[in-house]
């Protein structure tokens, strides 16, 4: 199991809760329950909607945006715009809008981490459970299968309203 040091912090980077607990417990002096609650709430705990966790950023947008909409960077324009599955120059994907702003506006962004959106209600099947780019921002449970489209996996479901997102960089167009 590899450890890295963050702060007085370390973080378990195990499969093994209680493993984790254990090394948390040591390095920060917490208590097994305060652990556990950092733990569960960094995975996808999330209690209302509209609610996040993880790895975020801001920047500005160059179009009107609203969460939870996949985002590209523009580098012409140096602004970020909703991803489409179907246009080479909108992908890929890489983080989620956490507000709704309008051309010009600084947002807030998630780059990496957990996401509730209580208007989802994802199919929960073993069999379709990664999540794709889809059009104008929008996430997709099915994968894109037109031609000259762009397919790019953006997440996993957790439930039928929370999503792990993790996007790929790497894409597959579709001849």
């Amino acid at each position: 199991m590899a450890n890295k040091k963050i702060s007085e912090l370390t973080v378990a980077t195990a499969m093994d809760m209680d493993d984790a607990i254990a090394i948390l417990d040591t390095d920060a002096g917490a208590t097994k329950s305060a652990t556990k609650e950092i733990l569960l709430r960094t995975s996808y705990a999330l209690p209302t909607d509209e609610d996040y966790e993880g790895e975020t950023t801001s920047g500005i947008v160059g179009e009107a945006v609203a969460f939870p909409d996949v985002l590209y960077f523009d580098l012409s324009e140096q602004k970020w715009k909703k991803a489409d599955y179907n246009l080479i120059a909108t992908v890929p994907g890489v983080v989620i809008a956490l507000e709704t702003k309008v051309d010009g506006e600084t947002c807030k962004l998630l780059k990496d981490g957990f996401v509730r959106y209580d208007t989802w209600d994802w199919t929960i099947d073993d069999t379709k459970k990664i999540l794709y780019l889809g059009a104008s921002g929008a996430i997709s449970q099915d994968p894109v299968v037109g031609s000259g489209d762009y397919s790019q996996a953006v997440g996993m479901i957790m439930s039928a309203d929370k999503i792990m997102f993790r996007p790929s960089l790497a894409m597959a167009k579709h001849v």
